[in-house]
C-alpha cells in the first residue's frame, strides 16, 4: 500500500499518520524502517541568528516532541527497527535554522538525525538549555541508546552578545546526557551552561548514570562554562577514551 498526501495526527496517543484523500490509517511502526520527519509534524526552519528573527520564527518545541514521542516503546516484541526522526535540511541562505524556545526533554531511545552539522542546524534562544537525554523511566520509556547525530545545536549567545545569568546546575547546557546514549559529528555552541554535560551522578538529584556513553566528532565551541564536562561524583566510574 501507497501512503501519499498524508497529514499527521500528532497526538501522543494516537500515534497514526492519516490520509488526507482516503480513508486510510498506518499505525508508525508499520512504516518502512520507521523513520519519520520532523518536518511531518510541522517543523519548519524560518530564522536566523537576529532577535528579531527569533521573535517571529516557528517554535518547533512541539513538531519536535510529537516525532520523538510518536513511536512505541522499544520493549514492544512486534517493534523490529530504529526509531529514527530525520531532521532535514535547512533551506534559504539567511532563514536556516530550526528554532526551539524550550529545552527538548527525550525519554525514548530514538534516533534524532540530521544530515550534516552545516545543513541541519538548531538553535535554542533562550536559557535552560538545548536538549537532554533523560534517564527517567516515563509512560515506559527509557533514553538509553539514545543516538544524536549530524546537527549543530546553538545556544542563546548565538543570538546576542549579552551575558546571561550563570546557570545553575545542569540548566543552560547544550546537550545534558542522563542515560548511556551515542553523540556522533554534532556540533554544540553558544550556550550559556557547559557544551555537553555528561552526568554520572547519584548523589544529585535525579540521579543519573550515562555510563557507556559514546561521543564521536564532537565540537563543543563558544560555550559559557566547560566544552564537555564530565561529571561522577557519587559513583560514576569517570572513564573516558
Amino acid at each position: 500500500m501507497k501512503i501519499k498526501n498524508f497529514q499527521v495526527e500528532a497526538s501522543e496517543k494516537a500515534f497514526l499518520f492519516e490520509s488526507i484523500d482516503e480513508d486510510t490509517r498506518v499505525n508508525v511502526t508499520d512504516l518502512y524502517n520507521s523513520e519519520v520527519s520532523v518536518c511531518w509534524f510541522g517543523a519548519v526552519a524560518d530564522c536566523n541568528n537576529t532577535q528579531d528573527s527569533i521573535d517571529v520564527a516557528t517554535d518547533n518545541h512541539a513538531p519536535f516532541d510529537a516525532a520523538i514521542k510518536c513511536f512505541k516503546n522499544i520493549a514492544d516484541p512486534k517493534f523490529e527497527w530504529k526509531n529514527v526522526v530525520n531532521i532535514p535540511a535547512s533551506l534559504g541562505l539567511n532563514f536556516n535554522l530550526y528554532c526551539l524556545k524550550s529545552p527538548l526533554i527525550i525519554h525514548s531511545s530514538v534516533q534524532l538525525v540530521g544530515i550534516g552539522m552545516v545543513k541541519s542546524q538548531l538553535v535554542f534562544p533562550n536559557t535552560g538549555g538545548g536538549i537532554t537525554i533523560s534517564e527517567n523511566n516515563i509512560g515506559g520509556k527509557l533514553a538509553i541508546g539514545c543516538e544524536i547525530s549530524n546537527l549543530t545545536l546553538f545556544g542563546p549567545l548565538f543570538i546576542t552578545d549579552d551575558l546571561p545569568p550563570l546557570p545553575t546546575y545542569d540548566k543552560g547546557n547544550g546537550i545534558t546526557i542522563r542515560a548511556a546514549c551515542s553523540i556522533k559529528e554534532v556540533k554544540v555552541a553558544s550556550f550559556d551552561g557547559n557544551g555537553i554535560h555528561l552526568s554520572a551522578n547519584v548523589a544529585v538529584p535525579p540521579a543519573s548514570n550515562a555510563n557507556g556513553t559514546q561521543l564521536f566528532y564532537v565540537d563543543c565551541r563558544n560555550n559559557s562554562i566547560n566544552g564537555i564536562l564530565v561529571d561522577t561524583a557519587g559513583g560514576g566510574s569517570g572513564d573516558t577514551n
